[in-house]
């Protein structure tokens, strides 16, 4: 085997090396006069990557052509596979000025930032360029109505805003909804789509609207509007007096408010008016809708059936120390009585 010239030593992928050392003969320590190792020679590829652009929208706050950027998003585009890779960003090829990953705002369009790509197994490493790009292109706002309870909170299906911010642009268009407009900007925190809105009665989110490359097309603003129910007076009880059959009673509907503002639904009448007018004896329930926001209340008025008492003795018991008055009324009497003696303005029990 001859020895190799070790400063211009080349190997592709793996290589054996065989050591041996010779002994100085005076020092007469090994019989053999040499000694012999082995050790293998190991090539680790470089991480295979590719340069990367991202497109960001404008951000109205910000000079033309400036808007916040997250580098990670660009991790997927320079590696295939991005498991077991680490991403630094930087401002210069040379690596010297490290850039914050997850929110940057470029200094000019088409600007180039690098990337350290970091493979943990080997520690080999490389750089790819990443090119920031910031369009100025708008998606349409959309506004978003439902009916609360009183106090100002509801829940939305924000879904139901896409095509509103849709309107005239490519349906292949993506959207993702985000509390604030930097974390539409980032994309970090996106909102499930059965949102309950955090602020009372009206709140703006946003949505983000990307291309199938990841490209942001534009960042909308999502108006959360939480209408009141008609405001409506307690359910209640009347009586109605039986001598008076069958002349109608009026019942209302009770809606606090300019009643032209809302639509009635009477069940078991049937009648759509603010005020109905009925002698049957049975609870009565209005359905009430505003006619602008459509939100629904509704309330229930009972008619209660009384009469006059019709009374068919009335047997005193005295001479003792406790009298007994007993009254003896009708048993097709309707209603609940009080009694009073002597005196029919009271007091009665």
């Amino acid at each position: 085997m001859n020895p190799i010239d070790a400063p211009n030593f080349v190997i592709n992928n793996t290589a054996t090396i065989f050591a041996r050392v010779d002994f100085d003969d005076s020092l007469q320590c090994n019989s053999q006069g040499f000694a012999s190792t082995t050790f293998t020679l190991s090539v680790n590829p470089l991480p295979e990557v590719m340069p990367a652009r991202l497109v960001q929208c404008q951000d109205m706050n910000a000079p033309n052509g400036i808007s916040q950027f997250n580098l990670t998003e660009a991790n997927s585009l320079i590696v295939a596979d991005t498991n077991g890779f680490i991403f630094n960003y930087y401002l210069e090829a040379s690596l010297t000025t490290q850039l914050d990953e997850t929110n940057y705002s470029n200094t000019q369009n088409d600007q180039i930032v690098f990337a350290e790509v970091i493979d943990e197994s080997t520690t080999c490493s490389r750089v790819a360029e990443v090119q920031l790009h910031v369009e100025n292109r708008n998606a349409n706002d959309a506004t978003l109505e439902v009916c609360g309870g009183g106090f100002g909170f509801g829940q939305f299906t924000l879904s139901d805003a896409e095509a509103d911010i849709l309107a005239g642009l490519n349906p292949a268009l993506s959207i993702a909804f985000y509390e604030s407009e930097e974390d539409a900007f980032l994309e970090t925190s996106p909102l499930n789509d059965n949102y309950p809105n955090t602020i009372a009665f009206e709140q703006v989110v946003f949505a983000r609207v990307e291309d199938a490359n990841n490209e942001c097309f534009g960042i909308s603003e999502v108006t959360l509007i939480v209408n009141t129910p008609p405001v409506v007076e307690p359910d209640e009880s009347v009586i109605y007096c039986v001598e008076n059959l069958p002349e109608p009673l009026a019942i209302s509907s009770g809606v606090i408010g300019n009643p032209n503002d809302y639509t009635y639904s009477w069940s078991p009448d049937g009648q759509t008016t603010e005020t109905i007018f009925t002698a049957n004896i049975t609870t009565h329930t209005v359905t009430i809708t505003n006619r602008t926001t459509t939100c629904v209340n509704s309330r229930s008025v009972t008619l209660e059936a009384s009469g006059l008492a019709q009374i068919i003795a009335v047997d005193i018991t005295d001479l003792s120390e406790n009298n007994t008055l007993v009254i003896t009324i009708a048993a097709n009497s309707p209603g609940d009585y009080e009694y009073a003696l002597d005196d029919e303005n009271g007091p009665y029990q």
